[in-house]
């Protein structure tokens, strides 16, 4: 009822307000209020003539680097990447902290061999290690020139990110940590923080996002737009939304319709010199497929 008879944003601020009118109370989850506010971006967009990342951004780049994520099979790894090699990516991710140390050492030494030196790596260990262990483990993965590594320290000792930083001098990226904005905010403040990984569906739209991203950018901070396994839609909201970004966006994790046995679009935004490329038709620039249910 919020949005009959609602006029369609004009831009991003009036998009941004017309959200927090409709969640005025706080109702709504956070991926339902993505949802929404993707079908109000896409409606403004096209009423405007422009795809939605142009309609965000007038200068918005078409193209959106992305990562590859491998296994945490180090037998599987050359031929994963093998068969990867196609799609031109220049970024690798592999999550750390699921197996022992010495695997995780010996999984991150194979895929720099493999690699190369040109191609960048990131790991994620999604709060899975104490202070004495992260800093023992980091200090052995210098070696092999890490892009950054998400979320190391469990927890209950996040706060003391900025000592690890100090005793490894290892890039970090924070994820899970959005849910707690003080601690988030806080560890901004410190210039501890690399990079920030921003998953819209989780944040709760696309304003919020390019809220925390202007916020990580205005304290030296680079962004990485993340797919939860949305479908096709939201897939290409995120698309739109790191491609407004421009030159703060590092390679994102949104090659994740590969996934999926239905991806609700036609589109299938291919991976070409490791980028996925948007259309510039107005709004979100997809087709529903015929047989989908309404």
């Amino acid at each position: 009822d919020k949005i009959t008879g609602m006029e369609v944003p004009s831009d991003i601020t009036t998009l941004a307000n017309a959200t927090r009118a409709i969640n005025d109370s706080g109702r709504y989850p956070s991926s339902v209020l993505f949802g929404i506010e993707t079908a109000i971006a896409d409606l403004a967009a096209k009423a405007s003539g422009l795809a939605l990342c142009r309609w965000i951004n007038r200068t918005s780049s078409y193209k959106v680097p992305v990562n590859a994520v491998l296994s945490c099979n180090i037998d599987s790894m050359e031929e994963e990447i093998k068969s990867l090699s196609a799609f031109g990516y220049m970024a690798f991710k592999i999550k750390v902290g699921l197996q022992s140390i010495d695997e995780d050492i010996a999984r991150t030494a194979m895929l720099r061999n493999l690699l190369g030196n040109d191609v960048a790596i990131k790991l994620d260990a999604n709060r899975a290690w104490d202070f004495n262990s992260a800093a023992a483990i980091l200090k052995r993965l210098r070696e092999f020139n890490i892009e950054y590594i998400e979320e190391p320290l469990c927890r209950s000792e996040i706060e003391r990110l900025p000592e690890l930083h100090a005793a490894t001098d290892v890039n970090f990226a924070l994820d899970e940590t959005v849910q707690d904005m003080r601690l988030w905010e806080q560890l901004l403040e410190s210039d501890t923080v690399y990079a920030v990984v921003i998953k819209p569906t989780i944040a709760g739209g696309l304003t919020r996002s390019i809220e925390l991203a202007n916020y990580a950018k205005a304290r030296g901070g680079k962004v990485v737009i993340t797919s939860t396994f949305e479908s096709g839609i939201g897939v290409a909201a995120c698309l739109h939304l790191a491609a407004s970004l421009d030159d703060n966006i590092l390679p994102c994790g949104l090659d994740t319709m590969r996934y999926l046995a239905d991806v609700v679009v036609c589109e299938g935004f291919p991976v070409i010199d490791g980028c996925m490329s948007l259309p510039d038709s107005p709004g979100l620039g997809v087709t529903i497929k015929d047989n989908v249910p309404v």
